[in-house]
């Protein structure tokens, strides 16, 4: 993907939704396009609470956030059943501990 030019790369489903562990793919894009996603918006956000939105938030940001081209995001389509305090909760936290300083 990265040979096209591309300047981002989105989704990076990761198990069980999909195979993209952001540990291994970090490495391999860092630098060269931007990466966006990788939070499991089934088993986080529709099934899960605010202490597993924690966790995720806080070990993506962990993983990719060190010298920026990171964009926190689900991995995938929110599911419209998702309770909307845990997409706002999602978005306090990346306000509160994604922000890079400019």
């Amino acid at each position: 993907m990265l040979e096209t030019g591309t300047n981002g790369i989105d989704t990076l489903d990761p198990p069980p939704l999909g195979t993209c562990e952001l540990e291994e793919a970090v490495p391999q894009i860092k630098g060269k396009a931007f990466i966006k996603g990788n939070l499991d918006p089934v088993n986080t956000l529709l099934y899960g609470d605010e202490d597993k939105v924690k966790q995720a938030v806080e070990h993506r940001l962990q993983v990719a956030k060190p010298g920026g081209g990171y964009i926190l995001s689900t991995a995938c389509s929110v599911a419209p059943a998702v309770r909307p305090e845990l997409l706002e909760y999602m978005s306090t936290l990346a306000r509160e501990l994604g922000s890079y300083d400019v």
